[in-house]
């Protein structure tokens, strides 16, 4: 039983190991190499290491580490992902997990008196085993939306809210109304997708977001980021572009990666001239029409902080959860203290 820490070439460790599927608590887009890979290159945090836990020749906890504050180390998180790369073998007890957790800060490069693991899903850590943890605080921090596997469309629309089902009733009615031929488009093929990621560029460059510089482009980090991630899923059909039309112009575009387990849906961009059609929204009803077939055996996941409104589209809410494990009782009551007089 012994902790192995790789601080030069982590992406060849990491690759090399979700590769080979040696942390294998799910089947995850977020958690194959062709996602972490790109996400790791383009946005590095800084002094990222690999912190692994080998117990009888096999691995059972393995976290990609930085540095936080100069006494807090943190397991690696980027927003565009709203997932940590941590990894906990679902057989660990509660109490070999404390003991793994503790002798983690012995081995840590520097001395730190907390540990914090971000966006920890409860559909790949059982946070009940956290939540046994003496010097342990565990506080929920953001919503993820899902549908699960199974659900034909039909079923799904009949069970939303009575109120966003008129909603999109009235858009469809209104383009009807104003003679718009609304359809929807499904890019998969390189070629497709690489028009159909350019098209989405413009489109969200053409809003708010162009105008303060944070949209998506070919050239920024972020757009490097899903273009990559896009063209990396692609290679075996499993990267989707939907497009819904108003007449011959895009006006709402959606990203997704899918494995033999679960569609994500990454990112959505609509025209905001046509903002009173709500093209968002319609984009994402044609969207869930498509996949919710007879034959859908996959479950749909939105991995965002999901508002009021977003969760109204999705029969599944979960919480996610932020776990910070402290050195030692005496560090733990310090800082509940610290945080009841600032509250």
């Amino acid at each position: 039983m012994t902790w192995k820490i790789y601080k030069e070439e982590v992406l060849d460790h990491l690759v090399k190991r979700l590769d080979e599927g040696q942390y294998s608590n799910a089947q995850h887009p977020y958690l194959e190499s062709r996602f972490v890979l790109p996400l790791m290159e383009i946005f590095p945090h800084g002094g990222e290491y690999l912190a692994e836990y080998h117990q009888n020749g096999k691995i059972v906890c393995a976290f990609v580490m930085s540095e936080y504050s100069r006494l807090t180390a943190a397991s690696y998180v980027d927003g565009v992902c709203q997932i940590s790369l941590t990894y906990i073998d679902k057989d660990l007890s509660a109490h070999q997990l404390e003991g793994i957790t503790k002798s983690l800060f012995k081995v840590l490069p520097k001395f730190y008196l907390t540990i914090n693991f971000e966006l920890q899903d409860p559909d790949l850590t059982d946070i009940a085993k956290f939540l046994a943890i003496n010097n342990a605080y565990v506080r929920k921090c953001a919503h993820n939306t899902s549908i699960p596997a199974g659900v034909q469309f039909e079923q799904y629309w009949n069970d939303r809210p009575k109120k966003l089902r008129k909603e999109v009733a009235r858009h469809l009615r209104n383009l009807e109304r104003d003679d718009i031929n609304a359809t929807y488009a499904v890019k998969g093929d390189i070629t497709s997708l690489e028009q159909g990621f350019q098209a989405y560029c413009e489109l969200e460059g053409s809003g708010w977001k162009g105008e303060e510089g944070t949209a998506l482009t070919e050239k920024n980090e972020q757009g490097r980021f899903y273009k990559q991630v896009m063209m990396g899923f692609a290679l075996s059909g499993q990267s989707k572009i939907h497009e819904l039309h108003f007449d011959n112009r895009i006006v709402a575009s959606l990203l997704t990666i899918e494995n033999s387990e679960m569609i994500i849906v990454m990112k959505t961009t609509y025209d905001e001239d046509a903002s009173k059609y709500s093209p968002g929204r319609l984009l994402d009803y044609f969207m869930l029409q498509n996949v919710l077939s007879e034959n859908h055996t996959k479950r749909v996941e939105n991995y965002t902080n999901a508002s009021a409104s977003d969760q109204k589209w999705f029969p599944r809410v979960r919480e996610m959860y932020d776990v910070t494990v402290y050195r030692s009782s005496l560090v733990k009551q310090a800082a509940m203290f610290k945080q009841k007089l600032s509250s």
